[in-house]
C-alpha cells in the first residue's frame, strides 16, 4: 500500500496546474526567480522537485523540517535526492538547494526589484479574487 505522502505527491502536479490555470501565478514567478540563479546539473531537479522531497521528509518528522534535523529520519523516510544535495552542496543552511542558496544571497537592489514584481502580482491576484474574476472561481 502506498504511503499517504506518496499519494499526496502524486496529485500535487495536477493541483498546482489547476491553481495556475485559475490565474494564480505568484508561486510560479517565485519558482522562476529561483531557477534563474544557476544552471542545474543533469541529475538535479527543479526547486519544486526539491520542495516535494522536503515535504516527503517533513511528514515523517516531529520537529519542523530543516537540514539539521534530517538525522532524526529513519533510512526509509530519508530522501535519496536530499542526501545527494547534502553531500554535494552542504547541509548547514535552511535549504539544501544550491539555486535557492544563491537566491537568498541576492543584493538588496535585486531583492527590492523582485519584491516589487511579486507584490504587483500579488495585488493583481488579490483584486481579481475579490472581484470574482479569477478563472475557475
Amino acid at each position: 500500500m502506498s504511503r499517504l505522502v506518496d499519494k499526496l505527491l502524486a496529485c500535487l502536479p495536477r493541483v498546482r496546474e489547476s491553481f495556475y490555470a485559475s490565474g494564480f501565478e505568484l508561486p510560479r514567478l517565485y519558482l522562476v526567480a529561483i531557477e534563474a540563479m544557476r544552471q542545474r546539473g543533469a541529475d538535479e531537479r527543479d526547486y519544486q522537485g526539491y520542495l516535494d522531497e522536503v515535504l516527503r521528509e517533513y511528514v515523517a518528522l516531529a520537529p519542523p523540517w530543516q537540514p539539521s534535523v534530517r538525522h532524526l529520519l529513519t533510512p526509509e523516510d530519508r530522501s535519496a535526492y536530499l542526501d545527494l544535495l547534502a553531500s554535494r552542496f552542504g547541509s548547514e543552511a535552511m535549504s539544501l538547494d544550491p539555486s535557492y542558496k544563491l537566491f537568498a544571497k541576492l543584493e538588496a537592489n535585486v531583492w527590492l526589484d523582485l519584491l516589487r514584481q511579486f507584490r504587483t502580482e500579488k495585488q493583481k491576484e488579490v483584486e481579481s479574487a475579490r472581484s470574482g474574476t479569477r478563472r475557475g472561481i
